[in-house]
């Protein structure tokens, strides 16, 4: 900011003011990132129009959104969409058109939520068949490239073990020159072999890319489908009038969440066979607090570096996600709640814990025998990953601990 106050540099100017915008965003500082991202906008209106425009209009959205300011969030998503689609920005449209449905769903407006959510969901498609049709010609240019390649190795290589046939006949007359034709055609043999490795090796370099660029693209999917679902069950939610029917869909519809963050995850960090626990469980417990009343909950985790295969985390997650759940439900304490969560590994197996301070179980309740179907989805996860539940009533609350056997760290 001083360099770009010293050189009077507007654009500049604009620039570190956007930054410093995103960085009070990221820190949830909503009120100052508005300040910053409005100056940075009111510049760019004047000296550029292209790209840093409806971007930074739909950054100062995003922090509007954030801060619960729907409509002025509205009316720049607008503005952003507009010039984004007048400058075939395709990223910047779907962030917009994101950002609006996800907006209009909070406000219960159902009719125009589903239509942003179709609009988004039919650009991102049409994105990915662009990206596929690109990937594809670019892979079909490189094998074509390294197929010739070794066509012209071959005939080179033809051409002098004629050569050197020719220079083996004359070498019997001469012990000097048959060594040294000898020694020629081992190196060339060696560089013909070289060469060859050298091709397969660009071969398998060129398929594990395009299996790595199809495992994003397939997580991506995935987790775009599931946050249409998840936004459906929470759209249906607040029309249903029963009561136990529209808690029924909200915690589908977190379960549903719960592992959507884990596929993305995985389309998002270059590691695509694991769930890195650290990021994923905070991630999980502030998605459960901003859908219910507890924000102000006293959130304490010890959850140890662990890079878990997709196989174990999906049904850890599970369960983490209906154990919070139950905390927020039954062990709610109207003083100071508080909830604690621990994930570490001990004596060759994976402990989690999760502890409350609310009233506790009651004392003929027992848990293996109780109906509800997120019991009975925990009991089912728990055999699958042979893993052993104990609930106790400390004082105050109550404390879940799994003990699991079966679980695998990712490759």
């Amino acid at each position: 900011m001083n360099i770009a106050l010293a050189m009077n540099d507007s654009s500049e100017m604009a620039s570190a003011y956007g930054n410093m915008g995103m960085s009070h965003f990221g820190k949830d500082e909503f009120g100052q990132a508005i300040k910053l991202l409005k100056k940075a906008s009111d510049i760019f209106e004047v000296t550029d129009r292209f790209q840093t425009l409806p971007l930074c209009y739909n950054n100062l959205a995003d922090a509007y959104a954030a801060s619960e300011q729907p409509r002025k969030a509205i009316a720049l998503y607008e503005k952003s969409l507009a010039l984004a689609t007048e400058q075939d920005l395709t990223e910047i449209k779907s962030d917009n058109l994101l950002g609006l449905a996800q907006i209009y769903e909070r406000l219960g407006d159902a009719p125009l939520a589903l239509d942003y959510f179709k609009r988004y969901h039919e650009l991102d498609k049409e994105s990915y068949n662009l990206e596929r049709s690109t990937m594809i010609e670019g892979l079909n240019t490189k094998y074509e490239t390294a197929k010739k390649e070794k066509a012209i190795a071959l005939l080179n290589a033809d051409n002098e073990r004629n050569q050197a046939a020719i220079s083996t006949k004359n070498a019997q007359r001469n012990l000097f020159i048959g060594l040294s034709v000898s020694a020629a055609l081992l190196l060339l043999i060696g560089g013909f072999s070289l060469l060859r490795i050298k091709s397969k090796n660009r071969t398998i370099e060129a398929a594990l890319v395009e299996k790595g660029i199809l495992l994003k693209e397939i997580h991506h999917r995935v987790k775009n489908n599931l946050q249409m679902i998840s936004s459906l069950l929470s759209l249906q939610s607040r029309h249903v009038h029963n009561k136990q029917a529209s808690q029924a869909l909200r915690d589908s519809r977190n379960r549903v969440a719960s592992v959507t963050l884990i596929h993305q995850r995985l389309y998002q960090e270059d590691n695509l066979k694991g769930v890195l626990m650290q990021e994923y469980v905070p991630q999980l417990v502030a998605e459960l607090l901003a859908t219910t009343d507890a924000r102000h909950m006293e959130v304490k985790l010890d959850i140890a570096d662990l890079n878990l295969d997709i196989d174990t985390a999906i049904p850890l997650g599970l369960i983490t996600n209906e154990l919070i759940t139950n905390v927020l439900k039954y062990g709610y304490s109207e003083s100071n709640p508080m909830l604690y969560i621990s994930l570490k590994e001990q004596k060759g197996r994976l402990v989690l814990t999760v502890r409350d301070n609310g009233p506790g179980l009651p004392t003929n309740f027992n848990p293996d025998e109780t109906d509800s179907y997120g019991m009975k989805l925990i009991r089912s996860l728990c055999r699958k990953l042979e893993s052993d539940v104990l609930y106790t009533n400390v004082n105050p609350g109550l404390e879940v601990r799994l003990t699991i056997n079966r679980y695998r760290h990712a490759a």
